[in-house]
């Protein structure tokens, strides 16, 4: 039992573990890639390096290769299935990639998803992309949009996160939870904090009974 209704989360770091490096970071280095330090805005410098990749020829298999060394973060997958059984909606509102999405979430989970989109032809070549909209400080935005759509409000939100600027839709949802993080700005804007690196640990701050749900195991 909850009394929350859609349940927001980031995807790099707090669904998926990095590492030492993230995404972007990882494809700029398997591939050479150096955007210019003058493109400051985000979509701007997306969409610049998907050109990179598509002058380069990189395909899809190629792109999952460079970013091989994601893992999975212990419990994700337990955790949204108990979110999902207990009623809450899921949202993903990152400045991640959809094919990490398809890595790790082949049955997809998320009734919602805000994300950067990149399309493949039958060969795995690049044909287009989509930056999001609604990264950064921008979350908030994508917060408003669906909880206009469930009719539900802030209050009736959480929000999951690991990034300085998810601090802006953590100031604004309902709960917050700062997860394996070292923000001192994200951890200052959350309600809770959740130092050890297993999702599971947030599902007694969502779900008022655990009866339901919820394997006991990993609580």
């Amino acid at each position: 039992m909850t009394k929350y209704k859609i349940a927001f989360f980031d995807l790099d770091g707090t669904l998926v573990d990095e590492g030492k490096k993230n995404i972007w970071g990882k494809i700029q280095g398997s591939f050479k890639i150096c955007p210019p330090k003058e493109i400051k805005d985000y979509e701007e410098l997306f969409c610049y390096e998907m050109m990179q990749l598509k002058k380069k020829e990189v395909t899809k298999k190629m792109l999952l290769r460079a970013l091989q060394g994601l893992k999975m973060v212990p419990g994700a997958e337990e955790t949204l299935k108990a979110l999902k059984e207990n009623g809450l909606k899921l949202a993903l509102v990152s400045g991640g990639l959809n094919i990490v999405v398809e890595k790790f979430f082949p049955n997809n989970p998320f009734d919602y998803m805000y994300i950067n989109k990149i399309y493949f032809d039958d060969q795995g070549y690049i044909t287009k992309y989509e930056p999001t909209r609604f990264n950064l400080e921008r979350k908030v935005d994508a917060m408003l949009e669906v909880i206009k759509k469930e009719k539900a409000c802030l209050s009736e939100t959480v929000f999951v996160g690991d990034g300085p600027y998810d601090r802006f839709i953590a100031k604004n949802a309902g709960f917050s939870i700062a997860f394996n993080t070292n923000s001192e700005v994200l951890i200052k804007s959350s309600k809770e904090h959740i130092k050890e690196k297993n999702l599971t640990k947030i599902l007694n701050l969502i779900i008022e009974d655990n009866e339901k749900g919820i394997n006991k195991k990993y609580l």
